[in-house]
């Protein structure tokens, strides 16, 4: 009989020493798991690994008394708890880094954006100075500088400016001098005006070349022309046609783009490949998500000018492709483009 007491005794001893522990594995992992539901920064991250945790705990709760098998599951529980924290964590960081990497794009599109209004406002003075010093030597009497003259479209004749000459005479009283008329310009043709290609013909007809003088950007694209080393299959249009940072046109595209349509026209047998560019400032991703919508604005619109859709290809080089250095204003200027080719290539 005292046998049988003392085994007794013994079985409940090791019961009390055994189930406390047990409890305390669970409060610990449980209060954990908690913690991490009530988390405003990552209740609602990491739910895969968070459920896996609470599975592990439930299969400790469902254990067995044997020592051995409790303290291995506590560990396993204990893993999957570390697990489905640092989870949490690591995908929280990704959303801030996400975040940090837009606000980043955004304020490197605003200096892109001022910058390109800068050159465009000292486009404008420099436009202004020019027509300055025009206007004082017409009234001065005095011959202004010559600005090249404008090329014609081939069996125009050239109209070249009258020179205003400075009268020679002595200091003797003079009648006031007859008024004189400005410099005569050339004549440009609407594009629908422009010369079309023999039927076999593969080559596009020749858009009259630029002048060199620095004029207002409605005038530099009505005499916009193919680019000079490209065999006349390739035309660029400058960063100015668009709205700052946008693939919106500005007020004054529409002269260009409709004397691109019309050399396309000329060339109906040929493929049209359009590409969309960018300077190197600000992300890679965000300069070639510009640039292929700039390249898709253009193709829109020579498509609403009678160019057939099926015969244009549009992609987005972003910076990857530049012509000049992007170190300075004038360089990123040229950088940022939308280069219309004849041909796909």
């Amino acid at each position: 009989m005292r046998a049988v007491v003392t085994l007794l005794l013994a079985v409940a001893l090791a019961a009390c020493g055994s189930a406390p522990r047990r409890d305390l594995d669970l409060d610990r992992l449980r209060a954990s798991l908690d913690a991490l539901a009530t988390d405003p920064d990552l209740a609602k991250l990491a739910l895969a690994e968070r459920a896996l945790a609470e599975a592990a705990v439930r299969r400790l709760d469902a254990s067995s008394v044997n020592a051995a098998e409790h303290a291995q599951l506590a560990y396993l529980a204990e893993r999957r708890v570390d697990i489905a924290y640092i989870a949490a964590q690591t995908e929280r960081e990704a959303v801030r880094l996400i975040e940090l990497q837009r606000e980043h794009a955004s304020l490197l599109l605003a200096a892109s954006r001022r910058e390109t209004a800068a050159m465009r406002a000292e486009l404008d003075r420099q436009r202004q100075r020019e027509l300055l010093q025009q206007e004082d030597a017409l009234r001065g009497g005095v011959a202004a500088p010559a600005a090249p003259v404008t090329l014609s479209p081939p069996g125009a004749p050239a109209l070249a400016p009258a020179p205003l000459t400075a009268s020679a005479a002595p200091a003797a009283p003079v009648a006031p001098p007859l008024p004189v008329a400005p410099p005569a310009t050339s004549v440009e043709p609407p594009p629908a005006a422009m010369p079309s290609p023999a039927p076999d013909e593969q080559r596009p007809v020749a858009i009259a070349p630029p002048s060199a003088d620095p004029a207002s950007l409605a005038q530099r694209l009505a005499r916009l022309a193919p680019d000079a080393d490209s065999d006349g299959r390739q035309v660029t249009l400058e960063d100015l046609v668009f709205e700052p940072g946008t693939a919106t046109f500005s007020a004054d595209a529409g002269t260009g783009l409709a004397r691109v349509a019309a050399w396309a026209a000329a060339a109906a047998s040929l493929p049209i490949r359009i590409e969309g560019h960018t300077d190197a400032t600000g992300s890679p991703d965000a300069n070639r998500s510009l640039s292929l919508r700039r390249a898709e604005a253009v193709r829109d619109a020579l498509i609403a000018r009678g160019i057939g859709a099926a015969r244009i290809s549009v992609s987005g080089e972003g910076g990857a492709q530049p012509v000049a250095s992007n170190d300075d204003p004038e360089g990123r200027a040229r950088n940022r483009r939308v280069v219309v080719r004849l041909g796909g290539g």
